[in-house]
């Protein structure tokens, strides 16, 4: 885990739903602070990939580090609808283990189980 996004090892790991809906969310929204989205690719550098230091600002507009938590980010999981609503690639949780993961993940918003 990482304490800053400028360290040696960067911002430490990002789960890959976290990156699509931070994404997702931008363009849908027109996130102002992410630029034109002709500017999130330099194809010449990347390619047809998203640059990364754009993609971490987008990422962190939707999930910031949080100073009360060691500076952690919070990524909800991959089924609620703050981690971007991926019911069907993930296994459906029921009864119980829904409960569970709806104490452990409060401010996750609602959760697909």
């Amino acid at each position: 885990v990482t304490e800053n996004d400028h360290g040696p090892n960067g911002p430490g790991h990002v789960p890959p739903h976290i990156s699509l809906a931070a994404v997702t969310k931008a363009y849908n929204e027109g996130l102002e602070s992410a630029g034109e989205f002709s500017t999130w690719f330099d194809y010449d550098q990347n390619a047809c990939r998203i640059l990364p230091t754009k993609l971490l600002h987008i990422v962190r507009a939707y999930y910031p580090r949080d100073p009360t938590n060691g500076n952690k980010p919070y990524y909800p999981p991959p089924y609620s609808v703050e981690g971007g609503s991926y019911p069907l690639e993930f296994a459906n949780l029921d009864g119980a283990s829904c409960d569970a993961k709806k104490t452990s993940n409060p401010t996750a918003g609602a959760l697909d189980c």
